[in-house]
């Protein structure tokens, strides 16, 4: 199972949930100042990953990290603000 978030520019939040068979996974996110603020919630234990658009990362530089519950902060990269 993968969250894969696209930050539509037009929109400043979303938000949507899905009931698999080994739980509810939730996904929102909402834009603060140059960034966004990623929250999801999954059943522990599954197992798949949360993966960004072209253009974004963590704020560690990474795009893509291990599905987990929690919120994350998510930057622009330089290719996106050009």
């Amino acid at each position: 199972m993968d969250i894969a978030p696209a930050f539509v520019e037009k929109l400043n939040h979303a938000e949507a949930y899905y009931i698999a068979p080994e739980g509810r996974i939730e996904a929102k996110w909402k834009r603060q100042g140059d960034g966004v603020i990623l929250s999801t919630v999954v059943t522990e234990g599954m197992n798949g990953y949360i993966r960004l658009p072209d253009g974004y990362e963590f704020e560690d530089g990474i795009k893509t990290i291990p599905v987990v519950s929690g919120e994350f902060n998510v930057k622009r990269t330089e290719s996106v603000l050009a």
